[in-house]
């Protein structure tokens, strides 16, 4: 402890090193507050009360609120006294608190009103070595401040493989390592376990490394259990696997196997990954019944973010979903790849949390020394950067420069044509303008918590009068899903879901589902929404933090006078009566659906694909070929920049046959084996005339005036130059309205009589013409 406070109170920076499991989470921050506590007790007589504010910064939501929890408990406090936690949606922090826990993003916005963190005395940087996108980025903030302030003390706390970059980052930081209080854990590689289990050492040359191989996972459980060495005979299994479909494929393995079956009641499967719910993840926590055995199938959540309390045994299948992203192709890709050295370290180091464990790495060990990285590539170098683009622009510390000079300061730099990309898109999007500086929207969109194309889809909403639905979109956009696919039940969770599918549209279907929900919770009560939440495959926490999710943006496009009512302050926790207190005239549009996908357009543009639909397929029978209906499988899906595209399996319009208009809005592509667009909309073609970007032309062919968009990859046909002249006129009035709006939040359109007008006939065409 007196270490650790000498450090701090000689240098700005210090680097504080440990494996997981030694303590610095909760105890660091606790020497810097006794050591305050001890200060302000021995001080002088009429010598001023010394400050402290301590801010520790943790990666995940779950992360916060535990340490602080645990901190609070240690301390015989209260959350929300001394100690409390900040993050998205829930303040438990006041006035006595001294040390507050938050995760990374919140620290971010309080820098956008407080860019000096004028009264805070301690930042604490809990776990960066996971070298997030927001970490790396706060890092290069706090070393600029640190230039500006010089009695700020910031503590950074990593694993023990990285201290040194960090350290060197800021220009030599002193390094601290502290021991770890693991329990010993014996280390077996692939060579290793063949040997031991009833696999042939031949084996090993046949297997295909990045594919993951049921027998082998089950072969190796069946070692563990039959007791046939000298480890421990008892405690919960741990299996990393890289995604969902892999958990779901070992998970049936094991249903089928005589051994593993829960039917044969010695055994728990659950699966673990951060689709499920929070009520699915708490059965992971809770302990065995007597005479069975936890297995736990889980991606790399289990690495860091929670701890299995009674595991002893960890098999590493050495893979793992990561999130890539190509800037020039504009597409988000989920991409299978080796762990590093230091995730591999972390998943071991879950075996010997409380007892001595056992590791089983299912990779060879020259894999492990001569192969795999050291440490995961940094996140700010794999995705979108639009997000870290606007917080540049927004904070006054970097007024003075361009952003790929700011993002050349950064711990590692992202690759120069992301930064490219990231700048392009705003630019679209109509957040940035031709000389890269914020514009009306995009200070808007600066202010709100979320991507930008959902920010731009809520204050769409707002003008255009369907603001409880948009909301509600939103929240679900920027959320995970509400329906759930337990492994045991896939089938009827599929034709469930199936059930709410409406306008051709997922979004519009989790929509519908909310919305029935809804009515259920508010006629009834508790226990019945859960019932039917349940009944229906429906995450009720999910469904919960979309009602709070949408408080909290209505809160948001009311303080930047975007919405003008007042919005009370306290409220049922989950209630959802935004309808209520925006009123019929914010809400006209509610239930138009074909504009609400309309908006989607305008928020999510150029995310656009074209339908291409056979002209005619025929069949052979008996008497000759004659004309047989579309199926799915006939239609193919392309987007400009990647030629043909395929609706992902989980979208409710992936069967569909027979579309009613020629283009589908979507919000991520994703290349897996293929390239899948997900959570995919029925576009009206109008919509694209009134809310796409890009180039725009009028051409008359044969007596048709056509609407050309994207150098003709979108063409609308007007029979008549009447009908052609007003389209085209009220596109360049909605656009000269959106622009007086933005710049001119206050500006109230409801009662505006040229605006209402041009709102009112766009709603109209979208509703009647395809």
């Amino acid at each position: 402890m007196d270490r650790i406070l000498q450090l701090i109170e000689s240098s700005s920076v210090v680097v504080v090193s440990g494996e997981t499991g030694c303590g610095k989470s909760t105890q660091v921050p606790q020497f810097i507050l006794d050591n305050w506590f001890f200060r302000a007790l021995n001080r002088a007589e009429r010598t001023p009360m010394p400050h402290v504010e301590i801010i520790c910064t943790q990666p995940r939501r779950i992360s916060a609120i535990g340490v602080a929890e645990r901190v609070a408990a240690e301390r015989l406090d209260r959350i929300g006294q001394l100690v409390g936690y900040q993050i998205r949606l829930e303040n438990k922090v006041s006035s006595s608190t001294r040390l507050s826990f938050c995760t990374t993003g919140i620290l971010l916005r309080r820098l956008a009103s407080d860019p000096l963190l004028g009264n805070v005395s301690h930042v604490i940087v809990d776990e960066v070595h996971e070298r997030s996108e927001e970490s790396d980025f706060l890092l290069l903030i706090l070393k600029q401040i640190l230039r500006e302030r010089k009695g700020l003390k910031v503590v950074l706390m990593s694993a023990t493989l990285n201290a040194k970059l960090f350290s060197d980052y800021f220009s030599g930081a002193p390094v601290l390592d502290i021991p770890g209080r693991t329990h010993p854990v014996q280390q077996f590689f692939l060579e290793d376990i063949l040997e031991l289990s009833d696999f042939v050492m031949e084996s090993i040359y046949l297997m295909e490394p990045m594919m993951i191989n049921p027998e082998l996972v089950e072969s190796v459980l069946r070692h563990i259990v039959a007791g046939d060495h000298d480890w421990p005979r008892e405690g919960s299994i741990l299996v990393f696997l890289p995604g969902f479909q892999e958990i779901r494929a070992i998970h049936d393995a094991l249903t089928d196997s005589a051994m593993f079956s829960p039917r044969a009641g010695k055994f728990l499967l659950l699966p673990l990954h951060s689709a499920l719910s929070g009520e699915d993840q708490a059965a992971v926590f809770k302990r065995s019944p007597a005479g069975r055995r936890k297995i736990v199938l889980s991606t790399n959540i289990a690495e860091t973010s929670v701890t299995i309390d009674d595991c002893v045994f960890v098999i590493d299948c050495g893979l793992m979903k990561e999130k890539g992203f190509d800037s020039n192709r504009n597409m988000e890709s989920l991409d299978l790849v080796w762990v590093s050295r230091a995730n591999a370290k972390q998943r071991k180091g879950r075996a010997g949390r409380v007892r001595p464990g056992v590791c089983i790495h299912l990779y060879t060990s020259y894999r492990y020394h001569h192969h795999i990285l050291a440490q995961p590539v940094p996140e700010i170098q794999r995705v979108p950067l639009e997000q870290i683009v606007l917080r540049i622009k927004t904070l006054q510390m970097f007024a003075a420069r361009n952003t790929l000079a700011v993002l050349r300061d950064t711990l590692e730099a992202p690759n120069e044509d992301s930064v490219e990309g990231a700048l392009t898109r705003l630019r679209d999007v109509g957040a940035l303008d031709a000389k890269d500086q914020l514009t009306p929207l995009g200070h808007h969109l600066s202010a709100l918590p979320v991507d930008v194309r959902i920010g731009k889809l809520m204050l769409y909403g707002a003008i255009f009068q369907c603001l409880d639905s948009v909301l509600t979109i939103a929240a679900c956009l920027s959320n995970k899903s509400p329906f759930m696919s337990p492994l045991n039940k896939r089938t009827e969770a599929e034709k469930c879901k199936r059930q709410y599918a409406i306008g051709n549209s997922d979004h519009l279907t989790v929509l519908n589902a909310y919305r029935k929900w809804l009515e259920v919770h508010r006629r009834g009560s508790f226990s019945a929404s859960r019932s039917y939440a349940s009944e229906h495959f429906l995450s009720l926490n999910t469904l919960e933090t979309i009602a709070e999710l949408k408080y909290q943006y209505l809160e948001l496009l009311v303080s930047i006078g975007f919405v003008p009512i007042n919005v009370p302050r306290r409220r049922k926790r989950a209630s959802d009566n935004i309808l209520e207190l925006t009123g019929e005239e914010q809400n006209v549009n509610g239930e138009n659906n074909r504009l609400l996908t309309s908006l989607l357009c305008a928020a999510l543009y150029p995310n656009v694909v074209k339908i291409m639909t056979p002209a005619r397929i025929y069949k052979q029978t008996a008497g000759g070929a004659v004309p047989r209906e579309l199926r799915h499988q006939d239609l193919r899906f392309k987007t400009r920049e990647d030629g043909s595209v395929r609706i992902h399996p989980s979208s409710v319009i992936s069967q569909v046959a027979n579309f009613q208009a020629p283009f589908l809005v979507y919000q991520e592509k994703v290349r897996t084996n293929s390239i899948f667009i997900r959570d995919c909309s029925m576009l009206p073609l109008i919509a694209l005339v009134f809310f796409a970007g890009g180039d725009f032309k009028v051409e008359l062919h044969g007596g048709d005036f056509l609407f050309l968009l994207e150098s003709g990859w979108v063409i609308l046909k007007a029979h008549d130059h009447e009908t052609a002249e007003m389209i085209q006129c009220l596109r360049l009035e909605l656009i000269k309205l959106l622009e007086e709006k933005i710049r001119d939040p206050c500006l109230d359109l409801l009662h505006h009589q040229t605006g209402c007008q041009i709102i009112q006939n766009i709603a109209f065409l979208i509703s009647n013409n395809g």
